[in-house]
């Protein structure tokens, strides 16, 4: 029997005009939060993720665990 681990994936919409960026994890050694970082400081398209926070994954086809970012500014509260 093989057991294989999850693959995991990040999306993120940058605005609502533009379509879900599907991001591969580049490091699966990081925390989610540390990718969220590293797409923030190397991606210009993803600096708004300095500020965003990361969502609970979903799973996916049962074996894609999906972390989606959310854009925390212009929101108010």
């Amino acid at each position: 029997m093989v057991i294989e681990g999850m693959i995991r994936q990040f999306r993120y919409k940058p605005d609502r005009t533009k379509e879900e960026l599907h991001l591969a994890d580049p490091d699966p050694t990081l925390t989610p939060d540390e990718v969220r970082h590293h797409f923030a400081t190397t991606m210009p398209l993803c600096t708004a993720l300095i500020s965003a926070t990361v969502e609970k994954p979903e799973i996916e086809d049962g074996k894609i665990l999906v972390y989606h970012f959310k854009n925390n500014l212009g929101t108010k509260g």
